[in-house]
């Protein structure tokens, strides 16, 4: 996958995010008062999605494969660990009443997360 259609699909899946934030989560219920955090989501997944394709693109591109076998475990912790603080500074700050907060960003964890894994077997295809 070539580094312009990654960013294009990238793009493609931040505006779906933004409109499933705005449209969806924000006139849900018991979501409407933390589309704060699933923009959050959206706004800590990016770096982290562009970290984890230029990084294994790299790897994937030695002869040594093992190293991106390695980055791929290594950048779904990183996301993981990531995630969890972001999570607990947000708590701190914001002090929601209930912890329905998580969801929204749990929703962009894994639209992000199936994303890179699409775009990291695109990578092992090639």
């Amino acid at each position: 996958m070539s580094k312009q259609t990654f960013y294009i699909f990238l793009l493609l899946v931040t505006l779906i995010s933004l409109l499933v934030n705005y449209f969806l989560l924000d006139k849900t219920p018991l979501l409407s008062d933390y589309s704060g955090s699933g923009l959050l989501g959206i706004i800590t997944f990016i770096p982290i999605s562009l970290l984890i394709f230029h990084r294994g693109k790299k790897l994937f591109a030695r002869k040594d494969k093992s190293s991106f076998i390695s980055w791929v475990m290594a950048g779904t912790l990183i996301k993981l660990f990531v995630s969890f603080v972001v999570l607990i500074i947000f708590a701190r700050l914001t002090k929601p009443a209930t912890n329905y907060f998580i969801a929204p960003f749990f929703i962009f964890y894994l639209v992000y997360f199936i994303f890179e894994t699409g775009v990291l077997m695109k990578l092992t295809k090639k």
